[in-house]
């Protein structure tokens, strides 16, 4: 059995933070995906990015990959921002919120290892919150 790659610490500044938390409130009971942004292209998020014209369901996102690039370019040429990951949650579908990585998680994360991904985790059940925060 291989090693288990160690998480990578990142630090948000709050903006960003709360632009990924109200993005995920917004739209509760289903998922939210946006890109996370650095000047220093390393592991201080300076900015977040919100697809607001995704589809949404309950366990899925799907954004235009072309509006996708685009962003990309545009914050790298507009405003000297590195994208670094994205961001997404998992909703209380069913009881069941987690911040466990999905099969589509994973799938993604194993095509873009250097990428950072964030799962916002939302839950009305208290002892759900408190098991994933231990």
């Amino acid at each position: 059995m291989g090693m288990k790659k160690p998480a990578r610490e990142i630090v948000f500044k709050s903006q960003p933070f709360f632009t990924c938390l109200i993005s995920a409130l917004e739209v509760y009971k289903r998922e939210t995906y946006g890109l996370l942004f650095s000047h220093s292209g390393e592991n201080i998020i300076d900015f977040a990015y919100t697809f607001q014209t995704a589809e949404r369901t309950f366990d899925n996102i799907y954004s235009d990959e072309n509006l996708e690039k685009y962003i990309i370019g545009s914050a790298k040429d507009n405003f000297d921002l590195t994208l670094v990951g994205d961001f997404h949650s998992h909703t209380d579908y069913n009881g069941a919120s987690t911040c466990k990585p999905g099969k589509i998680d994973s799938k993604g994360l194993k095509e873009n290892p250097n990428r950072i991904s964030v799962i916002f985790s939302l839950s009305t059940n208290r002892e759900n919150l408190l098991a994933m925060l231990m």
